[in-house]
């Protein structure tokens, strides 16, 4: 694998590692009653695991209006492992390989 790529796969993955989707209960701006609290974002993922994500939409119906994604953090930590080892067989791999390419190339631009 080409050096740059695999360092780009080796920064994706540590971004993945140390950032994920946190949810929190924080009392509410207004509150309505005691105790009211809402859910806030304490943290998001990475954009490109995001746009991933997206790409990938699941079939199953779901009553809320949330994006779903037949990704799994898990199996995208194997993915990118994996392609870091030497290769993968995953489906999303192509997938992660582009994005990894087109990461490479802002970089550049921008340098």
């Amino acid at each position: 694998m080409i050096p740059e790529i695999e360092n780009e796969l080796n920064e994706m993955l540590a971004e993945l590692e140390s950032n994920q989707l946190l949810i929190v209960l924080t009392p509410a701006p207004r509150p309505m009653h005691h105790g009211h609290m809402i859910r806030a974002r304490a943290g998001q993922n990475p954009r490109w695991y995001r746009e991933l994500c997206a790409r990938f939409p699941s079939s199953r119906l779901r009553n809320r209006s949330l994006p779903d994604t037949r990704i799994r953090r898990r199996d995208t930590l194997a993915t990118l492992r994996a392609m870091i080892g030497g290769g993968s067989r995953s489906d999303y791999a192509l997938e992660i390989l582009r994005i990894a390419t087109r990461r490479l190339q802002t970089a550049r631009r921008a340098a």
